[in-house]
């Protein structure tokens, strides 16, 4: 090479490849230990950037060194590239590391359980589907050799981002995964316990237990703060903010978004900046912040290109989406279906619902709304716990005048409300229904609006609602 003495390159990299496949496999093994041998001398303690090339040579040395040596190397490799947001180059060091590990007692074993927590969660970052088949190699091995600890953290793992929310059917497996790692861990307090029960919580979010998920999203915050560990806090906070969200929880959400965002510029986190970003929109949007919320979302497409995690740019895409629906862009709709085909590449069930849920906003405002009556229709089977999908679905009834449809509606809800114990819902129901029955006045409509009104006053004798009453009563006054 020009300038450089002792130092050659090859003209071209086939004649490279034939030298190297001409030798043996004894001696070019001994060839790259000397390599590895001679870039220890010269990076010492500190492999840095050059850690790369150390894995490579005493991976391929392997054969005639020190295999450990090998491994240590590649899994530094592998955390370096993890570190670097080089999700895939990080799963290939940590593979070529389980690949040379051959264990033979429980510290080998351990060492591979380690391994494949580290590939799992450089899987799980790339979107690649493999990771739960990884984690649920982790936590076998943990599980064999009664290491808490490590079950705890292959069960974190287990989740995609995000959790439950995801999903369309609740996953017992992973429910179930919790629950064992939890209770391995025992009573006492730490901040992985802290996290599995957030990331139960999570897991619930699509069932009823709506009590159940509160009262351990509460827990887990008291123990994270007990603790004191302010990045575990932080891991629960973003698992909690999932798992209340509800219209009941604005203050308390608000107050943890808030208190999660200043967390993670304190600790310098992208990935938890992100996170707050994406929780804390919702928040400032339900009351009614729209610079705070415009920041949000900004702020989160931001970090979403920066992180390079899949999902991230996902969410990202469909919190533009929202935003455009929201304030009537002509490009909404092309939004929504780029979000839908990428949320379909990584494998999301949610992402044909959610694309449901973006076309009905916009053919409700076209007039259309008849259009998206299967796709509804499916959603509400699909989550047969979320009454906003059910609300939509007698929505497009009554739009589309399908009234006998709207009015099976008005009954569930009754039931649901009636079944709930919430009373003023219930009685509030009861009065809407009556008041449709009567604008239809078709054949029985006013002796059904009759008998509905009858029950809701008889609430309204015992709940504090002197409105609701005025309100029934002018119903009456129109049967009479």
């Amino acid at each position: 090479m020009p300038g450089e003495p002792e130092h050659y390159s090859f003209s071209h990299a086939l004649i490279r490849t034939t030298l190297y496949e001409e030798l043996s496999s004894a001696r070019r093994a001994r060839l790259h230990r000397r390599v590895g041998e001679a870039l220890e001398e010269l990076t010492g303690t500190t492999p840095g950037a050059r850690i790369d090339e150390l894995a490579h040579h005493w991976l391929a040395a392997a054969q005639v060194a020190d295999a450990a040596k090998a491994i240590g190397y590649a899994r530094q490799a592998g955390d370096r590239a993890l570190g670097g947001l080089a999700y895939e180059a990080a799963a290939a060091h940590y593979e070529q590391a389980l690949a040379v590990l051959d264990p033979t007692d429980r510290d080998g074993e351990l060492l591979r359980c380690d391994l494949l927590l580290a590939l799992g969660d450089a899987q799980r970052s790339a979107g690649d589907p493999r990771f739960r088949e990884t984690m649920a190699s982790a936590a076998a091995l943990a599980r064999r050799h009664g290491d808490a600890h490590r079950l705890g953290l292959a069960a974190l793992g287990s989740a995609a981002p995000g959790g439950g929310v995801w999903r369309t059917k609740v996953d017992d497996t992973l429910v179930a995964l919790y629950v064992e790692a939890t209770a391995a861990l025992g009573p006492s307090d730490s901040i992985l316990r802290a996290r599995l029960l957030g990331q139960l919580a999570v897991e619930l979010t699509i069932t009823a237990e709506r009590e159940r998920r509160h009262a351990i999203s509460a827990e887990a915050v008291e123990i994270a703060r007990r603790v004191g560990d302010r990045v575990g806090l932080a891991h629960v906070l973003i698992a909690v903010l999932t798992a209340i969200f509800d219209p009941s929880t604005l203050a308390e959400r608000l107050c943890l978004s808030a208190e999660l965002e200043a967390l993670a510029d304190d600790l310098g986190n992208l990935d938890f900046s992100q996170r707050a970003a994406h929780r804390r929109t919702g928040a400032l949007l339900e009351s009614g912040d729209r610079v705070g919320a415009i920041g949000a979302i900004a702020r989160y497409e931001q970090l979403a290109v920066q992180l390079r995690v899949p999902l991230f740019n996902y969410v990202a895409r469909l919190a533009r989406t929202m935003w455009s629906l929201m304030c009537g862009s002509p490009d909404a709709k092309q939004q929504a279906l780029s979000a839908f085909e990428l949320g379909t590449s990584l494998g999301l069930p949610l992402a044909g619902d959610l694309l449901a849920i973006q076309l009905f906003e916009i053919r409700y405002r076209q007039g259309r709304l008849a259009e998206t009556a299967d796709a509804v229709r499916a959603l509400t089977e699909s989550r047969p716990n979320n009454p906003a999908v059910r609300a939509a679905l007698a929505l497009l009834y009554c739009e589309g005048d399908l009234l006998t449809e709207a009015r099976e509606q008005f009954e569930h809800a009754v039931a649901m409300n009636d079944r709930l114990g919430a009373r003023p819902a219930a009685m509030r129901t009861r009065r809407a229904y009556a008041a449709m029955l009567l604008d239809r006045d078709a054949p029985g409509d006013p002796q059904r609006a009759a008998e509905l009104i009858t029950a809701a006053l008889a609430e309204t004798e015992q709940l504090d609602v002197p409105a609701e009453a005025a309100k029934l009563q002018r119903l009456r006054a129109r049967i009479e």
